[in-house]
Formats: structure tokens, sequence, C-alpha cells
């Protein structure tokens, strides 16, 4: 098989231009958040712009990285801020952070700390190393937010042992060439035994350098490699019966940032979907059966669980109105929760 590259970016790379990138690669990545109080800011300009080129072949991501902590906290953080992601592939990095190199390409925010407390803060914070459980928690509550999308894991074998990694949908594993240089280069000295399987399964990607250089990128870049048939079924998946497809999903957005939010439904949609939803928080919606103003309404209580998988829409509703009803009347920030209508 052709071998298939993507590169891995975060805000150390700053503002990727993917169009460019998409040229000689496959796919990519893109950060989108750290543990419970990260979130990278440039995601939301690379998320558009690696959605755009889907229909060129290529095949995006979006990854959060895993602290030492509450995994399904951490998934809850990234499907809030992230959203609903069609077309998108889904992964977990977990892996220790250490060293200066490591905590200024992950937290370059370190380098600009306005003060020695702040500074102390984030190094704590880069030295958090993930657990088994962790991550197990992570994966399990990201499989609710984006249900029939794979969740893969980067679990660097130098850090992850042979602790299970058949939990993953897929394995991204780690093991570097030596030498930077373009990815097709380095993938030369790429060597059968970089592709071994252990905690009970095979790599599907290789991460196999730090120090790729790609035209649309400032500087170097992690580069992996995919020699399978079918990179976006690994990464995105095949839409399963009874489950909206990525093809389906449609219109994706965030709701306003109000405790009421008034929706109108377009014309079949059949589902809608709500992502990013707390472990905690219960969505009211009112489907509203009518145009008249006191057209009757159906009220249904809606959890992360059940906002992921994409409530029916009844016959005949022609809009609805959204009530964040846990949380208080009045506030000024409320957290973000992406939806999308699935047709």
């Amino acid at each position: 098989m052709t071998p298939k590259f993507l590169i891995d970016a975060a805000s150390f790379q700053g503002t990727v231009n993917w169009w460019t990138v998409a040229i000689g690669c496959s796919g990519g990545w893109e950060k989108v958040t750290q543990g419970t109080t990260y979130a990278n800011p440039f995601w939301a300009a690379a998320q558009p712009a690696m959605a755009a080129q889907i229909a060129h072949g290529f095949t995006p991501g979006a990854y959060l990285f895993m602290e030492a902590g509450d995994g399904a906290a951490q998934a809850d953080w990234f499907a809030a801020r992230a959203g609903p992601l069609p077309g998108f592939g889904v992964a977990i990095d977990a892996e220790p952070s250490f060293g200066l190199r490591r905590l200024a390409h992950v937290f370059p925010e370190v380098l600009t700390a306005g003060d020695e407390a702040a500074a102390r803060a984030t190094i704590a914070r880069a030295t958090s190393v993930p657990t088994l459980a962790e991550v197990r928690a992570c994966k399990d509550r990201l499989a609710q937010h984006y249900p029939g999308k794979p969740v893969g894991g980067y679990l660097p074998h130098w850090f992850w042992g042979e602790q299970d990694t058949t939990f993953v949908d897929y394995l991204w594993a780690s093991d570097y060439v030596l030498g930077q240089g373009r990815p097709q280069d380095l993938y030369q000295h790429v060597v059968p035994a970089q592709w071994a399987p252990y905690g009970g399964r095979a790599p599907a990607l290789l991460q196999f350098t730090s120090s790729a250089t790609v035209p649309g990128v400032n500087g170097l870049v992690d580069c992996s490699v995919y020699e399978g048939s079918d990179l976006v079924t690994l990464m995105v998946g095949a839409a399963a019966p009874g489950l909206p497809g990525e093809e389906e999903d449609m219109g994706a957005s965030w709701l306003p940032n109000a405790r009421v939010a008034p929706l109108a439904l377009p014309n079949g949609v059949k589902r809608l979907r709500f992502v990013g939803l707390g472990g905690t928080e219960t969505l009211k919606v009112d489907w509203i059966m009518g145009v008249s103003p006191d057209a009757p309404t159906q009220t249904v209580d809606v959890s992360y669980a059940i906002g992921a998988a994409g409530l029916p829409v009844p016959a005949n509703c022609t809009s609805a109105r959204v009530v964040r009803a846990d949380l208080p009347a009045g506030a000024a920030d409320y957290p973000l929760v992406g939806i999308a209508y699935v047709f």
C-alpha cells in the first residue's frame, strides 16, 4: 500500500495552512483541549479550514491531550469545545509530559507566564501521568458524545508498556526515526519492528517523527503514517444501522449563549444531536407542534448520552425551544454545546 502521511499540530505550530498541508498529506490532526482547563486558541480557525479539505480526499482529526484526573470530565470539556465534528476523527493523546523541551512544546504559554505562580501551575500540569482507568473512562465518554465514531488512542509503547490497548478502537503508536526532513524521506527509515503489537493489538497509525518539514506548517511538526487501504473508515467510521451517519449530519453549530434558545427546524430533519453536554447537565427540549402562539408543546429531558445519540423529532414539529434547565437564570456565560441536524 502507498503510505499515507498525517501531521498533528497544536498551538506550538500556530496557524497551519491546511489547504497546503492537504496537497502533500492524506490527513492531519489538531489538538483541541488539554485536561479540563485548556483549549487550543487556534482550533476555531483550524476546524473549518480542515473540514474544507474533506471534499478533496483529506481526513482530518481532532484530539485531546489527557492529564491525570477525571477522564470523563476531560471528554466533556473536549466535546463542548470541539463540537459535533462531522467528517473528523477523534483521538486521545495519553502520555506523560516532562522536560523543558516537551513542556514548551505542549504548553507554550509557560514561556510567557506572567508570574512565578502561573509558571509553577503550568509546570505541575505538564508533569501529570494519566492512568489506564482514566484513559478508559475518557474513551467511554467520548463514545457517548460521538456515537458510531471510532475513538483512537495515542498510547506510545515507551510509556504505555504492555497495558491493555484493545479498549480504544485503533492504536496510534509512537517510535521515531532519526533526522529531520520530508515525511516521505524519513519514512524510508521505518522498520517492521516499529509496527510490533503491544497491549493486545497492532498499531494502525505510527507517529515516526517529531521533526518533519511539511509545506503549510511553520517549523517542524509531528508526522504519522498509515499503511492500510481505508483511512476514512479507520478514523471516521462507517454509519451503523440505527445511528446517525457522518454523511447525515448537517447544519452543525452552537447553541447561543443563553438559557433559552429557540430553534427553527429545517424540513425533513429527523433527529437533533447535542454534543458537549456535561455529565451533570440536562437540557429541556420543548417540541412546538404548530405555528400558532398557543400551539401545544411536548417537553423532553435530554442527558448527555441521549443528546449525543440524537433526539428524534416528532412528526409535524416545525420548531423547538431548548432550555438550559440546570443552569441559573441570568447567568452571563453558559458552557458550549454543539447542535447538529440529522436528516
